[in-house]
């Protein structure tokens, strides 16, 4: 039987705690035992051949020094600096074991600290000069799983201290699962709204593009949504469906329940979610609506949800979507962005950093949606591809490179039914 890996700390917080849970017993499988530092002196003998790191002071043994704002409560906005290079964090000075604080590190990126700061808004555009670089910073370098990378650099580091065979990295030999999920922003059936709402549609179009398919399905053609519906229906097992328009509760008008009872009934087998929209997300009594009217056409409350990739993260929802039974929360996805946000590549338990405790929820890493991989020059150049569709296989071809558990994000009324159906299948 593998002897566990003894850590003397100077701190015992709930922090450290969340930290060495998800590094040692969720991506290493190695169990570990978290100890304050005034017994090292006591258990000094008894430890001789085992594994120990000490954090926050100096031995003879492996140890690292913590950085200030990963002991304290509260998420501090003037305490965390802004590293010139994300890959180290916190760098340290010799004569330290090793030279830079993991924990803390892998704390900052799992709990996504700075998307917290009150300042803060990626709805209205908001970010200070030196939010948006660190926050380029930041996306650029998370194109892999740093989290995972920095447990490889711990894993080889305990191996040179101590020349031992350390147990293997778990999630070197995870199986791969990437799941299909799709956006349900509407349902389609332009052609049977009322002349009026055409019209408005169709105004809108010259703006946000979707004007072609909006006037070939008012001249009789099918519409194109439909057939994406029937390519999301054959291909994609995670549904999400926004029931609340931007401002209020989608009116509930007769043929729109019959086409929601229609594809959700085509739906049975697969799990339906709820899309959070941003009105939603910022008013309580508006998000309770929102899942009684899911309620209402499911006939239970909602487990998964997404939030709108315009909407900065609120520990406030987090809170209410706990509250009201959601499970499993899929990370929100920043505007044009792509890769592993929290530096992890599989999914994970959500830390309130602001009530420091463990929300029953568990994060699910949304890798990129099509609106950020489709018709985008500049990844096409990076992937060296000279197409979408070629694109999208790189990508994914990538995520099982790194044996990724997460999902990847579709809307329907995007498309062209036969280039869906290809990446789908």
């Amino acid at each position: 039987m593998i002897s566990p890996c003894y850590i003397f700390s100077i701190t015992l917080s709930k922090r450290l705690r969340y930290v060495l849970d998800i590094l040692f017993k969720q991506l290493w499988g190695w169990d570990y035992r978290l100890l304050p530092a005034s017994l090292l002196s006591i258990q000094k003998e008894q430890l001789k051949n085992q594994v120990v790191i000490l954090y926050g002071f100096q031995e003879e043994n492996f140890f690292s020094i913590p950085h200030s704002a990963f002991i304290e409560e509260g998420y501090l906005k003037d305490k965390w600096p802004k590293p010139k290079a994300i890959y180290l964090f916190y760098y340290q000075q010799s004569p330290y074991s090793l030279k830079w604080d993991v924990f803390s590190a892998v704390f900052y990126l799992l709990s996504n600290y700075e998307y917290f700061l009150k300042e803060t808004s990626f709805h209205k555009r908001l970010l200070s000069e030196a939010k948006i670089a660190f926050l380029r910073l930041r996306l650029d370098k998370f194109k892999e799983p740093l989290v995972e990378r920095y447990l490889e650099h711990l894993h080889a580091a305990l191996q040179r201290h101590y020349g031992l065979v350390l147990p293997p990295l778990r999630f070197k030999q995870r199986p791969v699962r990437i799941v299909w999920s799709a956006d349900i922003d509407r349902l389609g059936f332009f052609r049977y709204r009322p002349w009026y709402r055409q019209m408005l549609s169709l105004g809108a179009s010259l703006f946000r593009g979707g004007l072609r398919w909006r006037l070939q399905c008012l001249l009789g053609a099918d519409d194109p949504l439909e057939k994406g519906l029937q390519t999301i229906t054959r291909h994609c097992s995670l549904v999400f469906i926004l029931l609340n328009n931007e401002h209020r509760l989608d009116s509930p008008t007769p043929w729109k329940h019959r086409r929601w009872h229609y594809w959700l009934k085509k739906w049975q087998d697969k799990t339906i979610g709820i899309h959070v929209g941003i009105k939603a997300a910022q008013d309580a009594t508006l998000l309770q609506k929102t899942f009684e009217r899911y309620k209402r056409l499911c006939g239970t409350y909602p487990k998964h949800s997404r939030q709108h990739y315009l909407y900065r993260p609120s520990l406030a929802l987090y809170r209410r979507l706990a509250q009201l039974g959601i499970r499993y929360e899929y990370t929100t996805v920043p505007l044009r962005w792509f890769g592993f946000l929290h530096g992890i590549a599989e999914p994970f338990p959500f830390y309130d950093i602001e009530q420091e405790r463990l929300l029953p929820i568990k994060l699910i890493p949304t890798f990129s949606m099509d609106t950020i991989l489709l018709h985008n020059p500049e990844l096409l150049k990076i992937w060296d591809a000279e197409d979408t569709i070629t694109l999208f296989k790189r990508f994914l071809a990538y995520l099982e490179a790194q044996r990724a558990q997460g999902t990847l994000l579709f809307h329907p009324e995007y498309w062209y039914e036969r280039d869906l159906a290809e990446i789908l299948s």
